[in-house]
């Protein structure tokens, strides 16, 4: 137990951090103190379950127009390379405090994870910008981008969040060889 009454595991990351780069799940009190030592770090709970990444759209008067549920399936670089569409009623009543977040508009994105043994759901962050796994949000159906430049048109706010459930997003590298004059190899 640590002084501030929390057990371990927790989870240490850089303020500034990006794509999961300072990452650390410490479990000792050695660790935590090693893991914490530049001071410029947020310590959270390590949450159990499974992974989500919900984008949301919310309008200029805060009002969330839709939530679209991703299970983070893999993931490589803090980047999905594999989610799934989860159509999720409690992920997003809980995304749903995107509305009520001071200055809120545009697609923020919610990670959480949703504990299938008691029901919980825990958030992890909130981003006020489109995350990296948004293509696959948009291939089910969600066009965010397209709503935000007619509601810049003409103040829209109607949006069909009739979004597919179960579309699945698979990433992946491929290499490519071109020879010295720059030509393709085949």
């Amino acid at each position: 137990m640590l002084s501030n009454g929390w057990g371990c595991p927790l989870v240490v990351k850089p303020v500034a951090g990006s794509a999961s780069e300072g990452v650390h799940v410490v479990s000792t009190k050695a660790a935590f103190a090693a893991a914490t030592e530049s001071g410029d770090v947020v310590v959270q709970r390590l949450a159990p379950g499974n992974e989500y990444t919900v984008d949301c759209l919310v309008d200029d008067s805060g009002k969330l127009l839709g939530a679209v549920p991703r299970r983070r399936l893999a993931v490589r670089g803090g980047e999905v390379s594999k989610g799934r569409t989860e159509r999720r009623t409690e992920l997003t009543e809980v995304a749903g405090v995107c509305g009520s977040l001071p200055g809120a508009f545009g697609c923020l994105n919610v990670q959480m994870f949703h504990d299938p043994s008691d029901g919980r759901v825990s958030i992890i962050e909130v981003n006020p910008r489109f995350g990296g796994g948004y293509p696959l949000t948009h291939a089910a159906g969600a066009p965010f981008v397209q709503w935000l430049v007619k509601h810049a048109w003409d103040r829209c706010s109607d949006l069909d969040m009739s979004w597919q459930d179960g579309i699945v997003m698979l990433r992946s590298d491929e290499a490519v060889f071109l020879d010295g004059d720059g030509q393709l190899i085949s």
